[in-house]
């Protein structure tokens, strides 16, 4: 997001900081700073805000089933975008044949499916789980031992725990979701599964899964309570990091950043360009 870019765009429209602040929510002496140059460094959030306000035609309403109050407007070079036509939350493909009661099914419903069967279940809809590939899984292995060993150093009592492990995440009948990593700080109540929302949660993208990690989890997770929500993108080597407790929008990486751990409180950082330097060798 180029600020030369909306103070151009500012000027264009003849507007002034009173009425970006106003259209954007921003306050008027942070859109002030911003402009001058007084910030240098400008929040992730603040700047989206603010190019909203400046290019609202650029922004969509994708219909993916939040609610009908509910709205995310996600601008094309923003690190969310989806676009619309691979949002399909409320018919799966194989809906119709597979999974015809989309909306009904429960935990019963849930335990009932055969053991090699791998689904997650999301407000009482089914959604197939594939295999996913080996780099997938490399990035999974090489974070989580990256993971554990922060904590071990630093005597936490959390525990790192990767798919397939089923998390209660809404403690209904209606969700059981299976994330990539999870970090949980409490000793489960139950040793089948995670109740609630774990303090971690991590995403490794896949074509078949962005759209539902990245909206649909995000808003999830979010509700439910999780402090911490990583979607990394092998595709594009981002990593998306979500402190929920902190700020809405997400902070972007590299697979060359060092990435700090919200949870840690600084304690544990996680050097990107480690397993990024090992991919590249291994698949390369």
């Amino acid at each position: 997001m180029d600020l030369k870019r909306l103070r151009e765009r500012k000027k264009e429209l003849n507007y002034t900081n009173e009425m970006i602040s106003e259209l954007s929510g921003v306050p008027l002496g942070t859109v002030q700073k911003v402009f001058s140059g007084a910030t240098a460094s400008p929040r992730y959030s603040t700047l989206v805000a603010i190019e909203q306000a400046l290019y609202p035609d650029k922004y969509f309403y994708p219909k993916i089933g939040f609610g009908d109050e509910a709205a995310m407007y996600v601008h094309d070079s923003h690190p969310m975008y989806v676009k619309e036509e691979a949002i399909d939350y409320y018919a799966p493909k194989d809906s119709p044949n597979t999974w015809p009661r989309q909306g009904e099914y429960t935990l019963d419903d849930y335990y009932a499916l055969p053991d090699d069967t791998r689904v997650e279940l999301i407000d009482g809809r089914i959604y197939d789980m594939t295999a996913p590939t080996i780099k997938h899984q490399d990035i999974i292995v090489k974070l989580v031992i990256i993971l554990n060993s922060c904590i071990v150093h630093n005597n936490s009592d959390c525990k790192v725990l990767i798919s397939p492990v089923d998390v209660r995440l809404d403690r209904d009948d209606k969700t059981m979701v299976e994330p990539d990593i999870v970090v949980i700080c409490k000793k489960p109540e139950d040793i089948r599964r995670i109740e609630g929302a774990p303090e971690f949660v991590c995403e490794v993208l896949s074509p078949s899964t962005r759209s539902k990690d990245c909206l649909l989890k995000t808003k999830k997770y979010s509700e439910a309570g999780v402090k911490e929500y990583w979607i990394i993108d092998p595709e594009n080597e981002k990593v998306l990091v979500y402190a929920f407790e902190n700020d809405p929008f997400p902070q972007t990486y590299s697979f060359s950043d060092v990435i700090p751990l919200a949870i840690s409180n600084g304690k544990c950082e996680i050097d990107f360009s480690d397993i990024k330097k090992e991919l590249d060798e291994y698949y390369s």
